[in-house]
């Protein structure tokens, strides 16, 4: 879990990078980074999150069932 959220984290700063370097050709402003970050930000800090939470607690649960039979 600590290379996903460590792997988001290096991703979301190269996007703000290259929004900036993109957004410096025309104005001094990183204009792109607002627009385009809030959509991969809600993918790498919430969705992934709860996709692995479910895959972590259905593992878990199955593993529990199988030696509550024995």
């Amino acid at each position: 879990m600590f290379g996903n959220i460590l792997s988001g984290s290096i991703l979301m700063s190269l996007l703000y990078q290259l929004t900036g370097w993109l957004s410096s050709f025309l104005i001094d402003v990183n204009f792109l980074g607002p627009v385009i970050a809030p959509i991969l930000h809600v993918y790498f800090d919430l969705f992934a999150g709860f996709i692995q939470t479910l895959v972590f607690v259905t593992i878990s649960s199955i593993l529990i069932m199988m030696e509550n039979e024995d």
